[in-house]
């Protein structure tokens, strides 16, 4: 092995700070797209279109994904197995999307963002909360996973989805997860690689302590309250001026405000302080909320 000497890299350090963000954007995801090759080539203890007699699995195309780093936004491609998945907890842990940055902006202190898979909401996250995860809403999630499966089929698959959540802790909601995507692969294989492209989105709840899975894995608070404003604002119909509408939708989101502080407790100051990492004997209202749902 040849050990680089010190003026070869600094001559290196010096080009790549002197590269432009195309150049740089380029050296990474080549880095990243060599390093996936070389474990999905591991994985099937064969290359990609090779035949040995110790192959185990076998390459089956690649699928794209949006990657987000400080140098810009990169579209990778993901190697994809026949049987089983491959997902490389490297390149986007199931927490987040975007590197994190010692750069605040927005909301701080945000852990958690969870909606719809919505490209316009997932590119404000990334943009506007560095460092948040994103958890893709469950519900939402499930009706795109229909469109892929005969209507004869749907609902099985959808037990088999179903069966993914009802696990009693995380590891075991990923070997669910993988066993799924195993079973649908061979009978609906345009299912299976929806459900295996989307697992760090849609598992990402898993990061959380457990009491709080059921609040976060769908945005299902917000869809409610939605439903709330368009029953209220459907009586009146007909609003005369913008300042009416400000009115009663105002009033409706104080209402609500007030019953969650006051009557509803939707997650605790203890469990926040476990999701946090701390301990706490403060009151809630002292606890900074660490999740957040989009419509």
């Amino acid at each position: 092995m040849v050990t680089p000497s010190i003026e070869t890299m600094a001559w290196l350090r010096e080009q790549v700070e002197q590269a432009d963000g195309d150049l740089l954007r380029e050296m990474v995801q080549t880095f990243a797209e060599a390093r996936m090759d070389a474990e999905a080539t591991a994985l099937c203890h064969a290359g990609y279109r090779e035949r040995t007699p110790e192959r185990t699995n076998a390459r089956n195309g690649y699928r794209g994904r949006r990657w987000d780093r400080r140098v810009g936004t990169m579209e990778v491609a993901i190697p994809k197995l026949r049987k089983g998945s491959y997902f490389p907890d490297w390149l986007v842990e199931p927490r987040r999307r975007a590197e994190r940055g010692l750069v605040a902006r927005g909301l701080s202190g945000v852990a958690l963002v969870v909606s719809d898979a919505h490209q316009g909401l997932t590119q404000a996250i990334a943009a506007v909360l560095p460092g948040a995860g994103w958890q893709r809403c469950r519900t939402h999630f499930s009706w795109n996973l229909k469109t892929r499966v005969p209507k004869a089929a749907q609902d099985l698959v959808g037990s088999l989805v179903r069966s993914i959540f009802a696990q009693p802790e995380a590891t075991a909601v990923w070997a669910q997860h993988d066993r799924v995507v195993r079973e649908l692969t061979d009978r609906f294989p345009a299912a299976a690689d929806l459900l295996a492209e989307a697992a760090p989105d849609r598992l990402a709840f898993t990061a959380f302590p457990v009491e709080h899975w059921r609040q976060i894995w769908s945005n299902n608070p917000q869809e409610r309250l939605n439903r709330e404003i368009r029953r209220r604002t459907d009586v009146v119909g007909i609003f005369p001026n913008r300042a009416a509408i400000i009115r009663l939708v105002g009033a409706s989101l104080a209402e609500q405000h007030d019953e969650w502080a006051i009557g509803r407790r939707y997650l605790s100051a203890e469990s926040l302080a476990k999701a946090r990492g701390a301990s706490i004997t403060a009151d809630a209202s002292e606890v900074p909320m660490a999740l957040a749902a989009a419509g």
